[in-house]
Protein backbone atom coordinates (compact mmCIF):
# COMPACT_ATOMS: atom_id res chain seq x y z
CA UNK A 1 0.00 0.00 0.00
CA UNK A 2 1.39 3.36 -1.01
CA UNK A 3 0.18 5.11 2.12
CA UNK A 4 2.16 2.68 4.29
CA UNK A 5 5.27 3.43 2.28
CA UNK A 6 4.62 7.14 2.61
CA UNK A 7 4.34 6.80 6.39
CA UNK A 8 7.55 4.76 6.56
CA UNK A 9 9.32 7.49 4.61
CA UNK A 10 8.18 9.94 7.29
CA UNK A 11 9.77 7.80 10.04
CA UNK A 12 6.54 6.29 11.30
CA UNK A 13 6.14 2.63 12.21
CA UNK A 14 5.41 -0.24 9.85
CA UNK A 15 1.91 -0.77 11.24
CA UNK A 16 -0.26 1.28 8.91
CA UNK A 17 -3.10 1.84 11.34
CA UNK A 18 -0.88 2.97 14.22
CA UNK A 19 1.04 5.22 11.85
CA UNK A 20 -2.14 6.80 10.48
CA UNK A 21 -4.13 7.19 13.67
CA UNK A 22 -1.51 7.81 16.36
CA UNK A 23 1.81 8.86 14.84
CA UNK A 24 0.47 11.13 12.08
CA UNK A 25 -1.80 12.97 14.50
CA UNK A 26 0.89 13.40 17.13
CA UNK A 27 3.28 14.53 14.40
CA UNK A 28 0.81 17.30 13.49
CA UNK A 29 0.99 18.40 17.14
CA UNK A 30 4.80 18.35 17.12
CA UNK A 31 4.92 15.38 19.49
CA UNK A 32 6.23 12.58 17.27
CA UNK A 33 9.79 12.67 18.64
CA UNK A 34 8.43 12.66 22.18
CA UNK A 35 6.28 9.63 21.34
CA UNK A 36 9.22 7.69 19.91
CA UNK A 37 11.48 8.68 22.81
CA UNK A 38 8.89 7.58 25.38
CA UNK A 39 8.33 4.30 23.53
CA UNK A 40 12.09 3.63 23.43
CA UNK A 41 12.37 4.28 27.16
CA UNK A 42 9.41 2.03 28.01
CA UNK A 43 10.44 -0.81 25.67
CA UNK A 44 14.17 -0.43 26.35
CA UNK A 45 14.72 -0.75 22.60
CA UNK A 46 15.71 1.78 19.91
CA UNK A 47 12.92 3.11 17.71
CA UNK A 48 14.58 1.70 14.58
CA UNK A 49 14.14 -1.80 16.02
CA UNK A 50 10.60 -1.22 17.29
CA UNK A 51 9.51 0.43 14.04
CA UNK A 52 9.67 -2.84 12.12
CA UNK A 53 7.34 -4.77 14.44
CA UNK A 54 4.98 -2.44 16.27
CA UNK A 55 2.59 -5.25 17.17
CA UNK A 56 5.22 -6.86 19.41
CA UNK A 57 5.82 -3.53 21.18
CA UNK A 58 2.15 -2.57 21.49
CA UNK A 59 2.16 -2.16 25.26
CA UNK A 60 5.00 0.38 25.46
CA UNK A 61 3.71 2.14 22.34
CA UNK A 62 0.23 2.58 23.81
CA UNK A 63 1.68 3.71 27.14
CA UNK A 64 3.89 6.19 25.32
CA UNK A 65 0.86 7.62 23.52
CA UNK A 66 -0.83 8.14 26.91
CA UNK A 67 2.25 9.90 28.31
CA UNK A 68 2.67 12.18 25.31
CA UNK A 69 -1.03 12.96 24.75
CA UNK A 70 -2.79 12.62 28.13
CA UNK A 71 -5.48 15.01 26.88
CA UNK A 72 -6.43 12.41 24.27
CA UNK A 73 -5.61 9.05 25.91
CA UNK A 74 -6.05 8.40 29.61
CA UNK A 75 -5.18 4.70 29.30
CA UNK A 76 -3.70 2.22 26.83
CA UNK A 77 -7.19 0.72 26.49
CA UNK A 78 -8.34 4.01 24.96
CA UNK A 79 -5.55 3.77 22.38
CA UNK A 80 -6.71 0.25 21.51
CA UNK A 81 -10.30 1.44 21.16
CA UNK A 82 -9.33 4.36 18.92
CA UNK A 83 -7.39 1.99 16.65
CA UNK A 84 -10.32 -0.45 16.49
CA UNK A 85 -12.73 2.35 15.63
CA UNK A 86 -10.43 3.66 12.91
CA UNK A 87 -10.03 0.19 11.44
CA UNK A 88 -13.80 -0.11 11.04
CA UNK A 89 -14.56 3.35 9.81
CA UNK A 90 -12.00 4.87 7.48
CA UNK A 91 -11.86 4.37 3.76
CA UNK A 92 -8.37 4.41 2.29
CA UNK A 93 -8.36 5.09 -1.43
CA UNK A 94 -6.58 7.26 -4.00
CA UNK A 95 -8.39 10.39 -2.82
CA UNK A 96 -7.35 9.75 0.78
CA UNK A 97 -3.74 9.10 -0.22
CA UNK A 98 -3.50 12.25 -2.34
CA UNK A 99 -5.16 14.38 0.36
CA UNK A 100 -2.77 13.01 3.01
CA UNK A 101 0.29 13.73 0.87
CA UNK A 102 -0.93 17.22 -0.06
CA UNK A 103 -1.60 18.02 3.61
CA UNK A 104 1.95 16.93 4.40
CA UNK A 105 3.33 19.06 1.57
CA UNK A 106 1.39 22.08 2.79
CA UNK A 107 2.85 21.65 6.28
CA UNK A 108 6.36 21.31 4.85
CA UNK A 109 5.89 24.41 2.71
CA UNK A 110 4.86 26.44 5.76
CA UNK A 111 7.83 25.13 7.73
CA UNK A 112 10.40 25.62 4.97
CA UNK A 113 8.88 28.75 3.48
CA UNK A 114 9.19 27.49 -0.07
CA UNK A 115 7.27 25.29 -2.52
CA UNK A 116 7.62 21.51 -2.13
CA UNK A 117 6.94 18.62 -4.46
CA UNK A 118 6.54 14.90 -3.91
CA UNK A 119 7.50 12.24 -6.43
CA UNK A 120 5.89 8.81 -6.28
CA UNK A 121 7.86 6.18 -8.16
CA UNK A 122 5.76 3.10 -8.84
CA UNK A 123 8.43 0.68 -9.97
CA UNK A 124 7.44 -2.41 -11.93
CA UNK A 125 3.76 -1.53 -11.94
CA UNK A 126 3.14 -4.11 -14.65
CA UNK A 127 3.97 -6.92 -12.23
CA UNK A 128 1.52 -5.50 -9.72
CA UNK A 129 -1.26 -4.99 -12.28
CA UNK A 130 -0.73 -8.32 -14.10
CA UNK A 131 -4.14 -9.18 -15.54
CA UNK A 132 -6.22 -7.45 -12.87
CA UNK A 133 -8.47 -4.74 -14.32
CA UNK A 134 -9.26 -3.58 -10.77
CA UNK A 135 -5.61 -2.75 -10.13
CA UNK A 136 -5.42 -0.93 -13.42
CA UNK A 137 -8.43 1.12 -12.28
CA UNK A 138 -6.67 1.87 -8.98
CA UNK A 139 -3.64 3.16 -10.86
CA UNK A 140 -5.91 5.25 -13.06
CA UNK A 141 -7.65 6.71 -10.00
CA UNK A 142 -4.33 7.59 -8.38
CA UNK A 143 -2.92 9.23 -11.51
CA UNK A 144 -6.11 11.21 -12.14
CA UNK A 145 -6.44 12.34 -8.51
CA UNK A 146 -2.77 13.34 -8.32
CA UNK A 147 -3.11 15.32 -11.57
CA UNK A 148 -6.36 17.00 -10.62
CA UNK A 149 -5.77 17.77 -6.94
CA UNK A 150 -1.98 17.88 -6.94
CA UNK A 151 -1.72 20.66 -9.52
CA UNK A 152 1.94 19.83 -10.20
CA UNK A 153 2.88 19.20 -6.56
CA UNK A 154 2.55 15.42 -6.88
CA UNK A 155 4.46 13.67 -9.61
CA UNK A 156 3.73 10.04 -10.43
CA UNK A 157 6.38 8.03 -12.25
CA UNK A 158 5.39 4.56 -13.38
CA UNK A 159 7.97 2.05 -14.58
CA UNK A 160 7.41 -1.31 -16.19
CA UNK A 161 9.32 -3.71 -18.39
CA UNK A 162 6.33 -3.86 -20.69
CA UNK A 163 4.78 -0.85 -22.33
CA UNK A 164 1.52 0.33 -20.82
CA UNK A 165 -0.35 -0.90 -23.88
CA UNK A 166 0.84 -4.45 -23.19
CA UNK A 167 -0.27 -4.13 -19.59
CA UNK A 168 -3.63 -2.95 -20.81
CA UNK A 169 -3.97 -6.00 -23.02
CA UNK A 170 -2.99 -8.28 -20.15
CA UNK A 171 -5.59 -6.64 -17.93
CA UNK A 172 -8.25 -6.86 -20.64
CA UNK A 173 -9.47 -3.40 -19.70
CA UNK A 174 -11.30 -1.02 -21.97
CA UNK A 175 -9.17 0.95 -24.43
CA UNK A 176 -10.73 4.18 -23.17
CA UNK A 177 -9.47 3.48 -19.65
CA UNK A 178 -5.94 2.91 -20.90
CA UNK A 179 -6.02 6.10 -22.96
CA UNK A 180 -7.13 8.06 -19.88
CA UNK A 181 -4.16 6.75 -17.91
CA UNK A 182 -1.64 7.32 -20.70
CA UNK A 183 -3.06 10.79 -21.32
CA UNK A 184 -2.25 11.86 -17.75
CA UNK A 185 1.48 11.31 -18.26
CA UNK A 186 3.24 14.19 -19.99
CA UNK A 187 6.44 12.26 -20.59
CA UNK A 188 6.66 8.74 -21.94
CA UNK A 189 10.13 7.18 -21.99
CA UNK A 190 10.74 4.20 -24.21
Amino acid sequence: MLLSQFYLSRGYGANFLYARVIEAELDKRGKLDALHTAAERLAKKPWAEMQKNLGFYARPLYQAACEVAPDVFSSPDEVVQVLKNAEKGELYNAQFLVRTMLDDLETREKTLGKPCRLVLVLDESGQWIEDDAGRLAQLQALVEEAAEKGQGKLWVIVTTHEDMGAIYQNARALRADMKKIEGRFRCKFR
